[in-house]
């Protein structure tokens, strides 16, 4: 059992790649299965160009959990801007992506208080709307907390 007041959360700084690239990952393969050792290096070999411009531009924050020093929960948050509509002036919005917390640590609020975070630092930065997809392992969460179902229909290529 872990003690809760032991964990600490912070944002993820740039020389960190690494450990962003081996959540998502992680979070993939938990999703996804398992895959050929080959597309694993490509897919990382991406992330790492994703990331490093990302952290560049400032379209990126990644918030983790760490309990004794130790990472055990991540989420993480695009930043874009789409032309602006009368409903989002700025065109401002986020997409979150890659909440994942090691099975061993579920069900002690991590990914709520992740999510908690990507969301202050969304409304902090002006962020109009924040969006995400979910597993069927995280919908409830993110029902709760008000996420609505998209209304808008979406073609995967």
């Amino acid at each position: 059992m872990i003690k809760i007041n032991e964990l600490s959360y912070r944002e993820l700084q740039e020389n960190e790649i690494s450990l962003l690239i081996d959540y998502r990952v992680m979070f993939l393969k938990e999703l996804q299965g398992e895959q050929l050792p080959k597309s694993e290096q490509e897919l990382r070999e991406s992330l790492k160009e994703y990331f490093n411009y990302s952290f560049k531009s400032k379209t990126f924050v990644g918030i983790v959990a760490e309990y004794h020093n130790q990472p055990v929960g991540f989420g993480g948050m695009v930043i874009q801007q789409i032309p602006g509509n009368f409903n989002l002036i700025n065109g401002l919005e986020g997409y979150i992506l890659s909440m994942y917390t090691l099975p061993e640590y579920r069900k002690n609020g991590i990914a709520k208080e992740i999510l908690d975070r990507l969301v202050k630092r969304g409304k902090d930065d002006g962020l109009g709307k924040i969006y995400l997809h979910a597993s069927e392992k995280g919908i409830h969460l993110y029902r709760q907390y008000g996420f609505k179902e998209p209304e808008l229909p979406m073609l995967v290529l």
